[in-house]
C-alpha cells in the first residue's frame, strides 16, 4: 500500500553512505521476534546499509480507529517521523496490531503495509500473516514480501507492472503478494534507485 507524499528532494537521504545508513526495526507494541529477523534478514540481504533492531515502543494510541478497532497506519508514520530513533536513516515500525488506511471512497481499508514515496518512514503489520498462515515459519517468510516492498517505497519507489518485482501492485491481496510476489526490485525500478543503495544482485529469470 502506499500513500502518495509532495517531497522536495525525494532521494536525498540514499546519496549517504554504506557506513552512514541505518535502518532501524522499531517493534511498536509486542512483536514475535521471528518477524524481527525476517524484516532484518531480507533488508540487509539487499540494502547497503546496517541493520538495527530498536526496543519496543507502545503502540500510538491516537491512531487508533474504534468503528474497526484497528489502527490508522498514516498516524502510525506521522508519530514516528515527527520523532525519529536516533540515528536513523530509514525506520521500518513493524508492529502485530491490525492496521489500516483510506483508499479511494473506502474510507477504512484493511492493509498490511504503508509506506511513502521517499520519507523515512514505513509500516508493516505481521497481523494477516499470522491470521491466514499455517504455520510461524510460514507467516514471517509471507512477511519478508510486505517488508521489502514497502520499504522501496521509502526509496521512491512507486508500483510496478513487472509481475516478479517486489514492487508489483497485488491490490490488497496481501497472501496472494507474499506467495507470488517477487523479492527482490526489478532492473527497471533498480535504475531509479542511486547506486550505491542496493547490493549487486542476480536473480534467475529476473527481467
Amino acid at each position: 500500500m502506499i500513500r502518495l507524499t509532495i517531497l522536495a528532494a525525494a532521494l536525498v537521504a540514499a546519496s549517504a553512505t554504506a557506513a552512514e545508513r541505518v535502518i532501524v526495526l522499531l517493534p511498536m507494541g509486542p512483536v514475535d521476534p521471528v518477524f524481527l529477523e525476517s524484516a532484518r534478514q531480507i533488508l540487509s540481504e539487499r540494502i547497503n546499509a546496517t541493520v538495527r533492531i530498536d526496543p519496543e515502543i507502545p503502540v500510538v494510541q491516537e491512531a487508533y480507529f474504534a468503528p474497526r478497532k484497528r489502527y490508522r497506519a498514516e498516524k502510525i508514520l506521522d508519530a514516528v517521523q515527527a520523532n525519529p530513533p536516533e540515528g536513523a536513516w530509514k525506520v521500518l515500525v513493524i508492529t502485530s496490531v491490525e492496521i489500516s488506511t483510506t483508499k479511494g471512497d473506502i474510507k477504512d481499508w484493511g492493509i498490511a503495509g504503508l509506506g511513502n514515496l521517499g520519507d523515512v518512514a514505513s509500516v508493516a503489520s505481521t497481523f494477516l500473516y499470522t491470521k491466514y498462515s499455517k504455520t510461524r515459519a510460514q507467516a514471517a517468510q509471507r512477511f519478508g514480501q510486505v517488508v521489502i516492498h514497502e520499504f522501496g517505497h521509502t526509496l521512491g519507489l512507486e508500483h510496478c507492472e513487472v509481475p516478479t518485482c517486489a514492487m508489483a501492485d497485488f491490490k490488497g491481496k496481501a497472501m496472494t503478494a507474499a506467495d507470488k510476489g517477487g523479492r527482490q526490485y526489478c532492473l527497471k525500478c533498480r535504475t531509479k534507485v542511486e547506486g550505491s543503495v542496493l547490493k549487486d544482485w542476480a536473480v534467475e529469470g529476473a527481467k
